[in-house]
């Protein structure tokens, strides 16, 4: 090794993006796009806050912003003024409490003319006084003349968030953009964090921690990153002075007690860890109980479901519902909001197939779901979408004897295209029963040759999911919201547009995503944009590693929202430009305006702001956006209450007793 991996000192090049460390990092980038205000994160000693924020300051380019960074103690109103000056390195720094405030005012003014932005970070925050807090409310006003306003980031302590509920700080409150909590590492994250640490310095595999080592390492230090550090340096030179090389869970435990007794830390020992609970798909008892199970892969897959299964809980009698997800990945958190009645803890399967599914992967997936149709034995299998590893799945389902219900515009595939063996189902085999959206998908079902007697149009779920979204906006900490929402207004008057962008496609090689940029920027000339990308349209922007180009610009680059959330975004947006179809359905039930957009031949233009082009194979080939055509083939009903009529509908089909279950 070339250096030490468990130093104590924050460093971001240590930065280990965790599963809470990688929302606290997103928060903080939220708070940050903010002109003005505060951003409050807050986590125990040594969680790695401080190495958090320096990961993000770190991106912030100079030319736009300016950061200062104070270490609070316990500073009355001057003597924050007077720390405040420092940081930015102002000239009136030694002056007068009335000087300070007047520099203050001029620096930020001056800022403003620049196209910069001020930016604030206060660690160890708890300690404020509470008069020192309401001097940088005038600081970080969001309604500041002209903006003049300076985004405020306290670090602190978990008391800082207490700090923050009570009544004495209400102003502050009221100021505050996006506020998040740092925790520990989960205990799985125990070895990965440890040997991310390892590698930054050139381990190559000695000393060696053997599985067992990890969960004492988390036993004795609760996953704290800071403890892991010490306790891991301790074991490292412990284990090295007496020429050995494998660190075991017996050594990790002497340090640790060690370390106690050296400190004075009396008190019982941390209790032993219980074994990692495994995965059991139980067996259906009786027929009379057969689950319907609810296959999904997308967002919108999950919201659909959420609003089919809420209905039919409320209109299907005596009915089990299983979740079945095909990825392990944040679809189901995004949309937990609209899961909050369901009670998914007994009737939740992850197949745990990548969206990067290779063939032996999709293999694989469906040899695990024929397992779990064996073992549920379903009266059915509802499906929502029309990717590949899900027909593949509904195709063994059909195989199985098990009656495929698909909710959704999808169109059967043709029958070289089939996904069961060799290609063989016929186009409309694949479902028992179809309920498109709309009128135009039925006569193209009919067309592909399925009977019209098991086609049943019943309009959007999208509609019904975007009610139950907007009656949980009034709680946005409700399951599903990561941290607080707030919609970003980067623009005098408060408009933005939002951008979102669905299908990886069109992210999918660095110079789709330069010319995206490129093309969003002028756009953003007329309009702030709000970027928001689905999961899998994500990983492919994150693999370019070009968000500081945007950082910074009339351009928000929003992290994956809770479906309730993004349908505030939508709500709030002047108009949307976005690849899915699902997208502007939503518009539509909220009355914001649609464009498409994608990568386009030609040279088509939008309106004032042209795309930015780039030559691929001798073709001119761009970014554009362009009118969704008119509404004729929106669905009819949009009424909420598309999961009722398909409850009823295909609960009579199933057998079971239609309305509200009995009160027992």
């Amino acid at each position: 090794m070339n250096g030490l991996p468990f130093q104590l000192s924050p460093d971001p090049d240590f930065y280990f993006d965790s599963h809470g460390h990688h929302r606290a990092l997103a928060a903080l980038r939220r708070g940050l796009s903010e002109a003005s205000g505060f951003t409050v994160m807050s986590g125990d000693i040594g969680a790695g806050k401080t190495t958090a924020v320096r990961a993000v300051l770190r991106e912030l380019k100079p030319e736009y912003f300016v950061v200062a960074q104070i270490v609070s103690t316990q500073l009355d109103p001057e003597e924050l003024l007077r720390a405040i000056s420092i940081g930015f390195g102002l000239s009136s720094a030694r002056e007068g409490p009335m000087a300070l405030a007047a520099g203050l005012r001029s620096f930020l003014a001056h800022l403003r003319v620049q196209r910069q932005r001020a930016v604030l970070v206060i660690d160890e925050a708890q300690n404020l006084k509470t008069d020192a807090l309401d001097q940088l409310v005038g600081l970080a006003m969001r309604g500041a003349p002209s903006g003049r306003g300076m985004q405020i980031c306290l670090v602190g302590q978990p008391e800082l968030q207490t700090m923050m509920g009570t009544a004495k700080l209400l102003a502050v409150r009221e100021q505050i953009c996006v506020s998040c909590q740092l925790g520990p590492l989960e205990r799985e994250e125990t070895r990965p964090y440890v040997e991310h640490r390892l590698r930054k310095v050139g381990w190559k595999g000695g000393p060696t921690f053997d599985a067992g080592a990890f969960d004492e390492i988390y036993r004795w230090t609760g996953g704290i990153p800071r403890r892991i550090n010490m306790l891991c340096s301790r074991a490292i030179v412990a284990r090295t002075a007496g020429d050995e090389t494998l660190i075991d869970a017996a050594s990790v435990a002497k340090v640790a007690r060690d370390q106690r007794n050296e400190i004075g830390e009396g008190g019982s020992e941390p209790p032993l860890l219980s074994s990692a609970p495994t995965l059991h798909v139980p067996r259906v008892a009786t027929a009379t109980r057969r689950p319907v199970l609810f296959m999904v892969a997308s967002l919108a897959d999950h919201v659909k479901a959420a609003a089919l299964m809420a209905a039919m809980a409320e209109r299907v009698a005596s009915l089990t519902i299983k979740l079945v997800r095909v990825h392990d990945d944040d679809a189901l958190t995004l949309s937990g909001v609209l899961f909050d009645r369901l009670d998914l803890k007994q009737g939740l399967t992850i197949l745990g197939c990548s969206e990067a599914a290779k063939e032996g992967d999709r293999a694989e997936l469906e040899r695990k779901f024929r397992s779990v149709v064996d073992k549920a034995s379903p009266k059915a299998v509802v499906v929502f979408s029309g990717g590949e590893e899900v027909l593949g799945c509904a195709a063994i389902a059909r195989s199985m004897g098990v009656s495929v219900v698909h909710v959704g515009n999808g169109l059967p595939v043709e029958p070289s295209r089939a996904p069961g063996p060799g290609g063989r189902e016929s186009a409309g085999d694949l479902a028992d029963w179809w309920y498109p959206t709309y009128e135009k998908a039925s006569r193209a079902l009919a067309n592909k040759g399925v009977p019209v007697a098991r086609i049943h149009c019943v309009g959007s779920l999208l509609v019904d999911a975007v009610q139950m979204a907007l009656h949980a906006l009034p709680d946005p900490m409700r399951n599903g919201a990561f941290h607080r929402m707030v919609i970003p207004l980067s623009s005098e008057d408060g408009r933005y547009a939002l951008v979102l962008i669905e299908g990886p496609k069109h992210v999918a090689d660095r110079q789709s995503v330069v010319a995206l940029i490129a093309f969003l920027r002028r756009i953003s000339r007329s309009v702030a944009l709000v970027l928001l990308m689905r999961p899998d349209a994500e990983r492919e922007f994150d693999r370019h590693r070009l968000h500081r180009e945007i950082f910074g610009e009339r351009i928000c680059h929003l992290p994956g929202q809770a479906y309730a959330n993004q349908v505030e975004l939508l709500r709030n947006a002047a108009c949307v430009l976005t690849d899915s179809p699902d997208v502007r359905e939503e518009a539509i039930v909220l009355r914001t305006p649609c464009l498409a957009i994608g990568v386009r031949a030609g040279s088509a233009t939008l309106g004032p702001g042209p795309t930015a082009a780039w030559r691929v194979e001798g073709q001119s080939r761009a970014w554009a956006a362009w009118p969704y055509g008119d509404d004729s083939d929106l669905p009819e009903h949009r009424d909420g209450t598309t999961g009722v009529r398909v409850a009823e509908h295909l609960g009579a089909r199933l057998k079971y007793p239609i309305g509200p279950p009995p009160i027992l």
